[in-house]
């Protein structure tokens, strides 16, 4: 096997791992895809996907994006059991934001 063709398997191999860098959730809608891998170690980044811009709400939703990660903490379910009352409040007023901008 050449060093290319091992390389490549390598990366291959490294984008199927989770990433476990710290920030590198990204929120994602259309029109807006981040790179799915993430630049520091190549890795299966967290991308929260959304039916629509988020627009004033996305301030909100970026500052609750290490508290969706704690949630999941590498799961498809989230568990809410393993956050603070402070987390599940700026979770809840980052939900509550983007319901508003959906009905506006």
């Amino acid at each position: 096997m050449s060093l290319n063709s091992r390389i490549s398997k390598l990366e291959r191999a490294l984008g199927a791992l989770p990433c476990h860098c710290p920030d590198t959730a990204e929120l994602s809608w259309p029109g807006h895809q981040p790179e799915p891998q993430c630049p520091t170690c190549g890795g299966e980044r967290f991308i929260y996907l959304l039916p629509y811009h988020p627009r004033e709400a996305e301030p909100l939703l970026r500052q609750a994006l290490p508290i969706l990660a704690k949630a999941y903490n590498g799961n498809h379910n989230a568990d809410l059991s393993n956050l603070t009352d402070n987390e599940l409040h700026q979770l809840k007023t980052a939900f509550q934001a983007i319901a508003q901008t959906a009905t506006n």
